[in-house]
């Protein structure tokens, strides 16, 4: 018995630890994203008083805190995932794609076009083959990446081996695995050809006040009433509470249990525009 309630509490210590890390992780997002977007408005206020230079340098420092904010947001989503230990959800999803796609007629033609079933199947089925192909290191041409700068966004390689030096952010994931669905885009009718982001994804999606259904997205916001936000996650399991998205270089699960995955409350889930009869 004495053995037994080591071996627990060395696994409550762990788990313990793992809080505390996530915690950390939080905290230190929250102050340099908030530390990046005050030197950006310092920037903006320099560059109106014709302080060039200066506005140069508060932006290149502006740069280098949103770097530092995405490390932070990356961590968080890590030490979200290992409390719970979701790889090895990630790992049965895998395994029950061939299954759900038998069961529910969705189909996959090619690598990066998903078509059949309804709105929801779709959705279920481009998240988990998003993050097997991940997994599987095919995510993207070259290794695995996470970026808010680069050029256009190749919505059409949303899944499958995206092509280096493109902006690869979260709401490219949101939006493009809509597009590899042929469901309209959550960023508006333009989203596709434009580019959309979270501020976008608030636009021209609604807010969900009944039941949460699979492929909508949690918008996590800077305050209360942000029309901008600064990470999106689409929902994969409602009643579990999971979500997919592309917080740093991997696509895996960002929430389990709880919609909050920055522990502050500041998130709102929407739901994107789609076809006619879904």
């Amino acid at each position: 018995m004495a053995k037994i309630k080591a071996a627990l509490q060395r696994i409550a210590d762990r788990i313990t630890g793992r809080k505390a890390d996530l915690a950390k992780s939080r905290r230190r997002h929250k102050v340099w994203r908030e530390h990046a977007e005050e030197l950006e408005a310092k920037a903006l206020r320099a560059k109106n008083h014709g302080h060039a230079r200066r506005a140069a340098a508060l932006e290149r420092r502006a740069d280098r805190a949103h770097v530092k904010a995405g490390y932070w947001k990356g961590r968080v989503r890590r030490d979200d995932e290992a409390v719970p230990k979701l790889e090895a959800l990630e790992g049965k999803l895998e395994k029950e794609l061939a299954a759900w796609i038998k069961e529910h007629g969705v189909t996959f033609e090619g690598h990066n076009k998903v078509r059949g079933g309804t709105y929801e199947q779709r959705a279920h089925a481009v998240q988990v083959k998003a993050m097997a192909n991940f997994n599987a290191g095919t995510a993207t041409v070259g290794p695995a990446y996470y970026s808010m700068e680069g050029g256009p966004r190749d919505y059409a390689h949303a899944i499958y081996r995206y092509p280096q030096g493109r902006i690869y952010d979260c709401s490219t994931y949101a939006d493009g695995t809509c597009f590899v669905t042929g469901d309209p885009s959550p960023s508006g009718p333009e989203g596709f050809t434009a580019g959309g982001y979270t501020e976008t994804e608030l636009a021209h999606s609604h807010k969900v006040t009944g039941k949460v259904k699979c492929g909508d997205l949690v918008v996590y916001l800077r305050y209360s009433g942000d029309i901008v936000g600064h990470h999106v996650e689409r929902v994969l399991n409602p009643e579990a509470k999971t979500s997919t998205g592309h917080g740093d270089s991997a696509i895996n699960i960002g929430c389990n249990g709880s919609w909050d995955l920055f522990g502050d409350g500041l998130f709102v889930v929407v739901r994107p525009p789609r076809h006619k009869g879904d």
